[in-house]
């Protein structure tokens, strides 16, 4: 077994520590009320749109932005800034929160112990055994949103767990003539959407997208053609899936949570690169962190 796939399959066991960790992290992180920004970049700030969504759902004012469109008036406006970022020393991430220190609560969520994050930031959370190997993020990403959704979504988070072991015992779906992967989801399952597209991408440099599952049919839906999965990580909306069968593309769809599913597509992702001789843990060009000069 490859280094990411020893990564990848740890999920549901390192999910599990997530959910008993949380209650420890009830004082620092975001109290059901609070008016919370959240920033990040790429994996982080998926994690971060899918948590946000899942706060706003019990009506808790709360936005993920990227860290390098975090204008001083969006991150002024809340009562708590959380600022995620696997090695802690992603430079738009460290700069966002440098930039409101003293002014507004802030937290950092990472796996770096030191890093420059959790220096800036008022109160850290640092998770290193969550940290990979691999310079393509997995499960250190979904560790963290396993985390925040706990805190939300108790059943949920439980419910994943549940999901990846699943996911991680089945067949991944047929690569062949794969050349475009489309995402959908919806709520929460949106941010998801984004991370498996990230991960298609970055791994296999197969064209990948991500839309609410609605607004597929606003425009995307053109691009559809025989060589695309769109991949559901939503409920199905059946008027939808039963054109794209009409056309010829194939669909993907699990009867359990998007968590799990995206657990899926990180295997999918992996197979591709593979398939095209590319190695999935380390695209070339792609470094471990973003950090600018």
């Amino acid at each position: 077994m490859s280094v990411l796939d020893t990564e990848i399959a740890s999920q549901p066991q390192l999910w599990r520590q997530m959910v008993e960790l949380a209650p420890a992290y009830c004082d620092i992180l975001p109290s059901p009320g609070a008016n919370v920004v959240l920033v990040g970049c790429g994996s982080s700030l998926h994690m971060a749109e899918a948590y946000a969504a899942l706060r706003r759902r019990t009506g808790a004012a709360t936005i993920a932005v990227p860290s390098s469109e975090a204008t001083m008036m969006t991150l002024r406006s809340a009562d708590m800034v959380v600022a995620i970022s696997r090695s802690g020393t992603t430079t738009e991430t460290v700069v966002a929160l440098e930039r409101v220190a003293g002014k507004v609560r802030t937290l950092a969520i990472t796996a770096g112990s030191g890093s420059p994050l959790a220096a800036a930031a008022e109160e850290s959370i640092v998770l290193p055994q969550i940290d990979e190997r691999s310079v393509v993020q997995t499960r250190s990403a979904t560790c963290v949103f396993e985390l925040l959704r706990a805190t939300v979504d108790e059943a949920g988070a439980a419910e994943a767990i549940s999901a990846a072991e699943v996911a991680l015992g089945a067949s991944v779906p047929d690569i062949a003539g794969v050349d475009h992967v489309v995402f959908l989801g919806s709520g929460f399952s949106i941010g998801l959407a984004g991370e498996a597209a990230l991960k298609v991408l970055e791994m296999s440099q197969v064209v990948a997208e991500w839309y609410p599952a609605f607004e597929y049919r606003h425009g995307p839906l053109v691009a559809a053609r025989p060589g695309t999965v769109v991949w559901w990580l939503s409920p199905v909306d059946r008027r939808l899936f039963d054109d794209l069968a009409t056309a010829g593309v194939r669909q993907v769809e699990f009867a359990f949570d998007s968590a799990g599913s995206l657990v899926m597509a990180q295997r999918f992702a992996a197979a591709l690169a593979i398939g095209r001789g590319l190695d999935p843990a380390a695209p070339s060009g792609l470094p471990r962190s973003i950090v600018l000069d």
